[in-house]
């Protein structure tokens, strides 16, 4: 939605890096002046006291009509808790795709949220119409005795050219590229090595990531903003293999690679975090990184594809 220009407030791109210290404030003066609240409910939001405490703000602000509830799937235990949503507009999405707690969406899957929004809005919201490839293909790999997998298909694959492998000291794994489907270049790679961020890991099912997600605002005020000199426009959480894991959306400031071939070129970076082989080893960061030319909006129209590929990581027996 924000990728067609559409004025949608969420956190991971209206809470910036340096506003963490106001992030309830922020999300409280969101509420008070939206004209719709869109919900995606189970039953681990209604455990969460933040997400409780937004939706009461929303059935306080909003009439009945304004609010949407989508749910993965419908969780007894929110409409337990808040029967005035019993009156609301609702959808139930299929979670038949779930590998380890993590739901995939299918591009049916999208454009169903899509209409459904449309629909009780009445806002014009188009279709998600990119094609996905409608076939696998899984490759194997090894890093630090760990065997993993990932699915690349749609991507091309490419070898490491002298110049990578001289500056990274990490295991460098797999490198791919594709156009986006505006027609741009996309092209990334895989890192892998010991934990280089400092934020720990949280379990699907605690319910109370808010800490987490903090943590990785902080850190991405320390590192991108102040040490990499980079603008942070995304802070994300991922959950793939059980975990929350972060991830960052960034350009560079100034002249250089932002402005490559009179383009901007926007990064993300995945941090997903497995514990080493053995007990007593550390944990394994596998780092994908991904580039992006065009405008922000372009780039937030082919950021799914960059999440399913991500999504497709397998920790390998």
């Amino acid at each position: 939605m924000r990728a067609q220009g559409l004025n949608v407030w969420f956190a991971e791109y209206n809470v910036g890096v340096r506003e963490r210290i106001d992030f309830q404030r922020m999300i409280d003066t969101a509420i008070a002046d939206c004209d719709y609240g869109v919900c995606f409910t189970n039953d681990l939001y209604a455990s969460s006291e933040f997400c409780r405490s937004e939706l009461r703000q929303l059935l306080c602000r909003l009439p009945s009509e304004n609010i949407l509830e989508i749910a993965f799937p419908r969780g007894d235990q929110t409409h337990h808790l808040f029967p005035q949503l019993s009156g609301i507009h609702f959808l139930e999405v299929p979670v038949s795709r779930v590998y380890r707690h993590s739901i995939t969406l299918s591009l049916d899957d999208t454009n169903l949220i899509l209409d459904f929004i449309s629909r009780a809005t009445g806002i014009q919201i188009a279709h998600c119409n990119y094609q996905e490839s409608g076939y696998s293909k899984r490759l194997r790999f090894r890093s630090r005795g760990i065997r993993y997998s990932i699915d690349v298909a749609g991507w091309s694959m490419k070898e490491p050219g002298l110049l990578t492998r001289l500056r990274t000291w990490r295991s460098l794994g797999p490198m791919y590229e594709r156009q986006s489907p505006d027609g741009n270049a996309m092209w990334g790679h895989l890192l892998s090595g010991k934990q280089d961020v400092s934020i720990k890991r949280i379990g699907i099912g605690t319910a109370n990531d808010r800490e987490y997600y903090e943590a990785a605002l902080k850190s991405a005020h320390s590192y991108y903003e102040n040490v990499q000199r980079q603008h942070c426009a995304g802070v994300h959480l991922l959950f793939a293999e059980g975990f929350s894991h972060p991830a960052f959306t960034t350009i560079k400031r100034g002249p250089g690679l932002s402005l490559l071939m009179g383009q901007q070129t926007w990064m993300r970076l995945y941090s997903v975090v497995m514990g080493g082989r053995w007990r007593w080893s550390r944990d394994i960061e596998f780092a994908f990184f991904f580039f992006v030319r065009g405008s922000l909006e372009s780039f937030l129209r082919c950021a799914h594809i960059l999440d399913r590929l991500v999504l497709s990581f397998r920790r390998e027996p």
